[in-house]
């Protein structure tokens, strides 16, 4: 499958990946790796300041699989990561990681440039803004103040 026609799938084709075993496959792997990079390999800063890459698989699946499969990666990441780890799960944050995964793929596709690295950077900046600097850190705040 050429880049160029990768990147035009419709939403109903895109829905169709879940069928394919190879996309499950990585699909998984990129949940595993985000807990991996979220979880384990974090970096935490007093009580406030965590710096991870959790987020970079998460923006994979959206970019090269489409923002269905970013939003399962995502959600499949947080939820399962956090019963791993033993938090409670919010739900706000998983929306967050969700729209992570959402946004990056969406932007992917609504971005007609053949270069990928052109691809890339709008729908991370959208992903990472909406994602994690509005939703996420609404999550957090929610949390703190309960």
């Amino acid at each position: 499958m050429s880049e160029k026609t990768h990147f035009t799938n419709t939403p109903g084709s895109e829905l169709r990946l879940f069928k394919s075993t190879k996309v499950l496959a990585a699909s998984a792997i990129l949940i595993a790796m985000s807990i991996v990079l979220g979880k384990v390999l974090a970096i935490n800063i007093g009580d406030s300041i965590r710096l991870s890459f959790e987020n970079l698989p998460i923006l994979i699946a959206g970019v090269f699989f489409g923002p269905a499969i970013g939003m399962a990666v995502g959600a499949g990441a947080d939820i399962v990561g956090c019963l791993i780890v033993g938090y409670s799960i919010n739900p706000i944050i998983t929306i967050g990681a969700t729209a992570i995964g959402f946004f990056s793929g969406l932007m992917a596709r609504a971005v007609r440039v053949d270069s990928i690295a052109v691809r890339v950077f709008p729908s991370v900046l959208t992903a990472h803004i909406i994602g994690s600097m509005l939703i996420k850190s609404i999550g957090s705040l929610i949390r703190s103040l309960s």
